[in-house]
């Protein structure tokens, strides 16, 4: 005894309908996990840059915001009485002896499928320079923001600019 017959289109229908529910029902959550290899977190400590200069802090902060101007860095905070400088990020490929951004069972940073943007943050108390960047990348084949921690060396390159100004 049959219940229900069904058509050839009636069960293309019904399979197209099926189709959409299980695809809408697998979400980003459920796929890109799936698609991403194992991400492993960097064990790098931050590093900042510092040094102590012999010059006023006004002469010092002008010549930060220069250098972080000549360096493309657009300046969202400037404050001279409490001596810091904040930038936006902007987009720099960063290297492995830059970053420590993690494992994808590879490193990230070479394969040109991750983006990078880095923002800078200079802080001037008395005659002591510190300089701090903030590394954010993205694994482009996935969209998953990776934790990078700095290395140091931006910051050092940094202060070497900022040593420069002043001569």
């Amino acid at each position: 005894m049959k219940l229900l017959e069904i058509s050839g289109t009636m069960k293309n229908s019904i399979y197209l309908a099926l189709a959409s529910v299980l695809m809408t029902a697998c979400t980003d959550e459920l796929i890109i996990p799936l698609m991403m290899p194992q991400y492993t977190f960097p064990t790098s400590a931050s590093q900042s840059a510092t040094t102590v200069f012999g010059h006023p802090k006004d002469v010092v902060f002008i010549a930060a915001t220069t250098a972080l101007l000549h360096n493309g860095y657009k300046i969202t905070r400037s404050d001279s009485i409490a001596g810091i400088i904040t930038t936006a990020q902007q987009n720099l490929p960063i290297t492995e002896a830059q970053a420590d951004c993690g494992l994808l069972k590879m490193n990230p940073l070479p394969d040109n499928k991750t983006t990078t943007k880095t923002a800078m943050t200079v802080t001037i108390i008395s005659h002591k320079l510190t300089v701090q960047a903030e590394i954010e990348a993205v694994y482009q084949p996935t969209n998953v923001t990776l934790t990078c921690i700095s290395r140091g060396a931006l910051e050092q390159n940094m202060v070497q600019k900022i040593k420069a100004e002043i001569r």
